[in-house]
């Protein structure tokens, strides 16, 4: 009996989580056909915000639509920025926006950029952990031995936000942001999805990406938690489909990227909505007065959050693991 009904519960347990996929599938497409306009005219004079990849994409219209409310910009990126700053302080009229370099795949160059800081602001309003990749060269593995997408679009976010914390108490209502991804939905977290994967087997590269954006759900969400004590709110934000050169190539494409650019092509060109739209769900997360903390937002409303986020238990493991890849120490622990 025991063998029969361990067959019946393996078939039914992934039937729930298909359709519990499709149903979330369903409300994410009906969601990312909204306009998600934010209802918040906050003027953001005398507030600081660091955006990471700030110089493109989405996170070039975020630091657009930052400025043009007053808001002083520092753009934190791997490359020059120097044109893309000078349109944004061009188009608002605004002379506070800066650049300044970070590489979020090396923790080194994390450390360093958050001691800049620290010797150069007085305090943070608003951290915006927005940038990423989604595919990167045959090299998977960082210079301190972790997938590197995972690094990039997590491990690095997790160690900058906890060495800017001082900075962010010091202002009136903080707000953090981590993006997310409708690719959350398809993860495959557990510990070892933490580490880099050992073989490049076909779709390794998008699972990596997937399980980076669960965790930044994850994180933001833990975060919360832990700050809310000292009046700082956290979110993570789904800006729904946007053409942005995340998931370009610039080697010579295999298989799995031709593929991958075939297939986000489609979905594009079907589902893709301007980054305008998407940079109204991170402004709403920063600059709204009634909005909770802890919640993932999606076109300027809360959303469903990706599998596991419920597991208290497993959320702190993740929680725990990351402390100990980032390499924090016992003063830099919230």
């Amino acid at each position: 009996m025991a063998d029969f009904e361990k067959i019946i519960k393996i078939p039914w347990t992934i039937l729930c989580i298909i359709f519990t996929g499709l149903k979330i599938l369903v409300a994410w497409i009906r969601m990312n056909s909204k306009p998600g306009i934010s209802n918040t005219f906050a003027c953001l004079n005398g507030k600081t915000a660091i955006i990471t990849g700030g110089n493109s994409g989405i996170g070039y219209t975020t630091s657009l639509l930052l400025a043009s409310r007053g808001c002083r910009v520092i753009i934190a990126c791997r490359r020059n920025a120097v044109k893309e700053r000078d349109e944004i302080m061009k188009q608002t009229n605004n002379p506070n926006v800066i650049i300044k370099h970070l590489d979020l795949s090396k923790f080194a160059s994390v450390r360093k950029f958050a001691e800049e800081i620290k010797a150069e602001e007085p305090k943070i309003d608003f951290l915006i952990n927005n940038a990423g990749v989604g595919h990167v060269d045959q090299n998977r593995t960082s210079d301190d031995g972790q997938d590197i997408i995972l690094q990039t679009n997590n491990f690095g976010h997790f160690l900058l936000t906890h060495l800017l914390i001082d900075l962010l108490k010091k202002s009136d209502g903080a707000r953090i942001v981590f993006l997310n991804s409708f690719l959350a939905y398809l993860n495959c977290l557990c510990f070892s999805g933490l580490k880099p994967w050992k073989k490049l087997y076909f779709g390794s590269r998008i699972l990596s990406y997937a399980n980076s954006k669960a965790l930044n759900t994850m994180a933001a969400q833990e975060m919360n938690k832990k700050l809310e004590k000292f009046g700082i709110k956290v979110f993570s934000v789904d800006p729904g489909l946007v053409q942005t050169p995340i998931f370009d190539v610039y080697e010579e494409p295999g298989a799995e990227e031709a593929f991958f650019r075939r297939f986000f092509g489609i979905l594009t060109n079907i589902f893709s909505t301007d980054s305008r739209m998407a940079a109204e769900s991170i402004l709403h997360a920063i600059s709204s007065k009634t909005i909770e903390g802890g919640l993932n937002i999606f076109r300027c409303k809360p959303f469903h959050k990706p599998r596991n986020c419920d597991n208290i238990g497993f959320c702190e493991d993740i929680w725990n693991k990351t402390e100990r890849i980032v390499g924090l120490q016992p003063e830099e622990k919230l």
